[in-house]
């Protein structure tokens, strides 16, 4: 009876072994990312994202052609990568409006109200306006800074 309970834990422990081999090698076929891959992607976004936030802590708010200099160049560029890896990584998961959202949504040049304010008066919005993405009045500085950097992105890349 001791023999035959050890010939079933061996074989149940064969069994699995030889599942987590088949598990490893269709993962290798399939390609399919593994939780290391999406943690180094993680990684690799919030380090695109401490670079954006890094650089924008270096520009001069109080002078309107650094910061329109800025976000039509540089930002807009780094905004462009951000999404372009997003998409490539996740593919058909991912929809570009959707990263973009996201990744303007997280900017302090959005976030902070100093920073949007600085924006909104170095690009003529008028903070009374409406939104051309949905004709609606703006709320607040955050909100305009936000339409003009994704009406800036898709003009450059749209």
């Amino acid at each position: 009876m001791k023999n035959l309970q050890l010939d079933i834990d061996r074989l149940i422990k064969e069994k699995n072994d030889l599942k987590n081999e088949l598990d490893a090698h269709l993962e290798k076929q399939l390609d399919l990312p593994t939780e290391e891959d999406f943690n180094n992607l993680e990684d690799e976004n919030t380090k695109l994202r401490k670079q954006v936030a890094q650089k924008n802590l270096k520009i001069d708010y109080n002078n309107s052609n650094e910061v329109v200099n800025y976000i039509s160049g540089e930002l807009v560029f780094q905004i462009r990568q951000e999404v372009q890896s997003l998409l490539d990584d996740y593919g058909d998961e991912c929809e570009e409006n959707d990263a973009l959202f996201e990744i303007i949504d997280s900017l302090g040049d959005v976030v902070y109200n100093y920073q949007a304010r600085k924006i909104v008066d170095a690009f003529g919005y008028d903070a009374f306006g409406y939104s051309e993405m949905n004709g609606e009045r703006y709320n607040s500085y955050n909100e305009i800074a936000f339409d003009i950097i994704y009406s800036t992105y898709c003009k450059k890349y749209h």
